[in-house]
């Protein structure tokens, strides 16, 4: 899933006129195994769902429409996101209740806080060692699949990472809910 955004000096977040939301895509699942994985997200997270561009490169996501996500047969090992980025054409936050509505046949899963590519909450460093962006959140906040679990923390989060690391591009992120059809 790639998202058209671009931030600037006065301006975080914009959406591209293109930019259709939500977005759908078939992807693997992802469940993080290795010793040194658990280190890196925490043992409280069990499956990682997320935005990143790294966790889950575009190459390997098939985009795909509305209909087409509901219609698709799922395998074993895959899941459907359907992504939401909470901004307007402003870049504005939307309103939330958008964020958290009942979507028929998916289970929503959190929020993620993403630049264009990387994932503030899950690949910025090591959130279990505590050395980096541990001032804005505790990775003990997030749930068992590594996001966000409410629109509001999501939104404090957002708004203390951009207080506390200025000087940092993965800072200035968009919010994005994120369901899941498995």
């Amino acid at each position: 899933m790639h998202w058209n955004v671009g931030y600037g000096d006065v301006i975080d977040y914009i959406l591209s006129d293109s930019q259709v939301n939500p977005q759908y895509c078939l992807c693997k699942r992802y469940f993080p195994v290795r010793q040194d994985e658990k280190r890196w997200f925490g043992e409280s997270v069990k499956e990682v769902i997320s935005v990143d561009g790294a966790l889950f490169p575009e190459e390997e996501q098939i985009p795909m429409t509305e209909e087409q996500a509901e219609d698709i047969p799922i395998e074993e090992g895959d899941q459907v996101l359907r992504v939401f980025c909470m901004l307007d054409g402003n870049g504005d936050l939307d309103i939330p209740d958008i964020a958290e509505q009942k979507v028929k046949g998916y289970v929503f899963c959190g929020f993620d806080l993403s630049d264009f590519l990387v994932s503030a909450i899950l690949n910025c460093g090591s959130f279990t060692a505590g050395d980096y962006f541990s001032k804005a959140f505790d990775h003990r906040e997030l749930n068992g699949f590594g996001l966000i679990p409410d629109y509001r923390s999501a939104v404090k989060i957002r708004q203390k990472l951009k207080d506390e690391y200025p000087d940092d591009d993965h800072a200035y992120c968009a919010v994005f809910a994120i369901w899941r059809r498995v």
